[in-house]
């Protein structure tokens, strides 16, 4: 069923679906202040211009917004509005999914998903749940977001958001996995926990809050640059992958802080940034078109795992700039195009 629509739509009150069901809001602009209930189920929150709906039965299988909103919306009252999708109520999902997909040209709203209440799709007995965000714009998660998956923008259709910001005092919790996707940046201000994350962002992977911290048993990240000057990204994993797209990682000062490393890059120029991990990870895994110290290795910290790995499109280490380590196992050093110097 394909669904053309414009205008907002505002839930203020309770609305409980039988077990394996659905709730389904579709509108220009949504905003949820009520309590949505779906176990088992599906709870679904689209906005755009045109929907595609998929049933089967009694049960969605499949939705999209398959023409993005073009056209200012307002409110009931007139009021422009300037969240696409907007949740301060609760949307408890258990054992199932909670979806909410929002398109729209660009500048038309400040955010196209803003969260600020509370979601959940947890495990329910022996099934899991899934909360998904995908926006072709901004998405701003606060609140409570718990889930057995957590996923923000969508890969395979296309669908990322250009920024993903995770305010003060957020919890974002997973049973299983936390997967972002972002082309410009995605901004960590609190703690984010699952077993395995995964951020991905073609720009910016930072914070302004030096206690937030990514939490997990296998922490991967992609980037441009990580963390700003003297507010590191916060790592705490025993399994680390840092990436470094389109760039080097030239680790000009490493510090001993505890049981942890302070790496930084350069501070001016177009510097890899600042990272903050445990030295006690059992594998740390860097990643760049080429890979040195530039610092004085007499004044720094060796960059410490029990197991290092490298791998570089270009060389690790030079003549004048070697790699400086401190590990029980080097599991692999890979220079594609050039040398290998520690």
């Amino acid at each position: 069923a394909l669904v053309h629509l414009a205008g907002a739509e505002l839930n203020e009150g309770a609305i409980t679906v039988a077990n394996g069901g659905f709730a389904v809001l579709i509108a220009g602009a949504i905003e949820n202040k009520g309590l949505i209930t779906a176990k088992y189920g599906t709870i679904a929150l689209a906005a755009g211009n045109a929907v595609r709906l998929e049933l089967a039965g009694n049960r969605l299988i499949g939705i999209a917004v398959t023409e993005e909103a073009k056209d200012l919306v307002v409110d009931h009252q007139g009021n422009r509005v300037y969240d696409q999708i907007k949740n301060t109520g609760t949307l408890d999902a258990e054992g199932g999914r909670v979806i909410l997909q929002a398109k729209s040209v660009e500048k038309l709203f400040q955010r196209l998903i803003n969260t600020e209440g509370i979601i959940k799709a947890t495990r329910l007995e022996t099934t899991d749940g899934k909360v998904e965000f995908v926006a072709n714009g901004p998405i701003n998660l606060q609140g409570a977001i718990r889930a057995t998956d957590i996923q923000v923008g969508d890969v395979p259709q296309s669908i990322v958001p250009n920024t993903i910001i995770i305010q003060k005092e957020t919890v974002i919790e997973a049973e299983k996995t936390i997967t972002m996707v972002a082309t410009e940046l995605i901004e960590i201000n609190s703690t984010i926990c699952a077993p395995t994350v995964n951020l991905v962002s073609q720009g910016l992977i930072d914070t302004t809050s030096p206690t937030a911290i990514i939490q997990g048993t296998n922490v991967q990240l992609q980037a441009h640059r990580f963390g700003r000057t003297n507010t590191p990204v916060n790592i705490n994993a025993d399994m680390i992958s840092i990436k470094r797209l389109n760039g080097d990682i030239d680790i000009r000062q490493s510090l001993g802080i505890g049981s942890s490393i302070w790496i930084r890059g350069p501070p001016e120029g177009d510097s890899f940034g600042e990272i903050f991990y445990n030295a006690n990870a059992s594998q740390l895994t860097l990643e760049g078109i080429s890979l040195f110290t530039s610092g004085d290795p007499a004044q720094n910290a060796p960059i410490s795992a029990r197991t290092i790995i490298l791998k570089a499109e270009n060389s690790i280490g030079s003549a004048d700039r070697p790699f400086y380590f401190n590990a029980a196992i080097l599991g692999g050093a890979t220079a594609q195009n050039g040398s290998i110097t520690f």
